[in-house]
């Protein structure tokens, strides 16, 4: 439940997946992230959860964001300089709501087998969560 050890942890953690500082962050942020959307935590580790994404550096708060047409607010970072991440959060509760990452400047794309422009405020990414809980057997609903 303690947010600067859950941070650091994820930081010893990582390996060679955060060898530049930009990509230390980028990864702790999409582990939390990944902490959240694929898990129901308890309310202290969710709260740290939210604690310590905001404890990497260039995370914002973004205090009008959308989750398909509910209100959000977001912890948001800029990944590699083109893409607006937010992890998005009920502005009541702060229930974990989804995720919504957005170009903010045009990006090339140029691979083996993809070469493209992604346009400036084109939506990546929308995930939303509907419901979640905790249930006796697989086929419950909570």
């Amino acid at each position: 439940a303690d947010p600067g050890a859950l941070l650091q942890r994820l930081y010893k953690d990582m390996g060679g997946l955060g060898s530049t500082t930009e990509g230390r962050y980028d990864t702790a942020y999409s582990a939390l992230s990944a902490i959240l959307r694929n898990n129901v935590l308890p309310p202290k580790h969710e709260a740290a959860t939210y604690r310590a994404l905001k404890m990497i550096p260039g995370v914002t708060l973004v205090r009008k964001a959308d989750a398909a047409g509910r209100p959000a607010i977001g912890l948001a970072r800029v990944a590699e300089g083109w893409l607006h991440q937010e992890v998005l959060l009920d502005p009541e509760t702060y229930t974990y709501l989804g995720e919504r990452s957005i170009a903010i400047k045009d990006h090339r794309i140029d691979g083996l087998d993809l070469k493209a422009t992604i346009r400036k405020g084109t939506l990546q990414l929308l995930e939303v969560r509907l419901e979640a809980g905790i249930v006796d057997k697989p086929g419950q609903r909570p």
